[in-house]
C-alpha cells in the first residue's frame, strides 16, 4: 500500500469521529504544526483519549501527517459533506 491508498480509509472507517478529528487538523494544520489533544477535543466534544486513539488510526492509515491531510482523506471527507447534503436536501422536499 502507498501512503495515499485510498483503502487505509477502511481502518477508520468505523470511527465515527474521524470526519471530525480530520477537519480540525485540516484546519488547524494549516496555521500551526502543533498538536493538540485537549483542543482537538473540545472542538469535537470528545473526551482527550478517544482524540488520541483516533488521531493514532488516522496516522497509521496514512491519512493525517505534520501539515496536512491525504488526498484519499480529503475526498472521503467531501464524499462525506455530499452525502450529508444530499440527505438535509430529501428532508427539505419531504416537509
Amino acid at each position: 500500500m502507498t501512503q495515499d491508498d485510498p483503502g487505509n480509509i477502511a481502518l477508520v472507517m468505523d470511527d465515527l469521529l474521524a470526519p471530525r478529528v480530520l477537519v480540525w487538523w485540516r484546519s488547524t494544520q494549516s496555521v500551526t504544526a502543533h498538536y493538540n489533544a485537549s483542543d482537538c477535543a473540545d472542538v469535537c466534544d470528545a473526551d482527550v483519549d478517544e482524540i488520541e486513539a483516533t488521531v493514532r488510526r488516522l496516522t497509521v492509515a496514512g491519512l493525517i501527517f505534520d501539515g496536512g491531510i491525504s488526498m484519499s482523506a480529503a475526498r472521503w471527507l467531501s464524499s462525506i459533506a455530499l452525502t450529508a447534503i444530499s440527505r438535509q436536501g430529501k428532508k427539505s422536499q419531504r416537509d
